[in-house]
């Protein structure tokens, strides 16, 4: 794996095309990069390389209620999120990501999600309410005795 220096300098390359674009990056992160319970934390690391996060809300259950909410379609059949084919790795692990055996109502955390994670710190850091869940209204039963205009006859 890469150390977090080597990730900084990657992340610096990348910010730096976009400051040159005039956009502004805020990362966020998974909070766990905080933990300094073993000497220096690997966000103090980034930061020493000039790299700065936000750290992300790990609220599982409401950041998977945001990722569902975001992909139900709205009345006119519009999502509120859309995923562009350059996220590859979202795309890929996402439609194959399994929910826990332990914990039925979350993802299985030792499966591939750490797309699936940055979506959620994306998504909570800017939270929506919940969308609707949208019936489609149900199609009048076929009757064959009354499939006729009956003027007509």
């Amino acid at each position: 794996g890469l150390s977090p220096p080597e990730i900084a300098a990657g992340i610096r390359e990348i910010e730096q095309v976009e400051s040159r674009d005039c956009i502004s990056v805020i990362g966020y992160c998974d909070p766990s990069i905080y933990d300094a319970s073993r000497g220096e934390s690997v966000a103090q690391k980034m930061e020493q390389c000039g790299v700065f996060f936000e750290p992300g809300d790990n609220a599982r259950m409401s950041g998977k209620m945001q990722v569902h909410s975001r992909l139900r379609f709205d009345e006119e059949g519009k999502p509120g999120l859309y995923i562009f084919n350059t996220c590859r790795d979202l795309i890929r692990t996402l439609k194959e990501l399994p929910y826990s055996k332990t914990k039925v109502e979350d993802i299985d955390t030792d499966a591939e999600d750490h797309a699936y994670d940055a979506l959620r710190y994306i998504l909570m850091a800017f939270p929506t309410a919940e969308r609707p869940v949208t019936q489609k209204k149900p199609r009048p039963a076929f009757d064959p005795l009354h499939q006729f205009d009956e003027k007509r006859w």
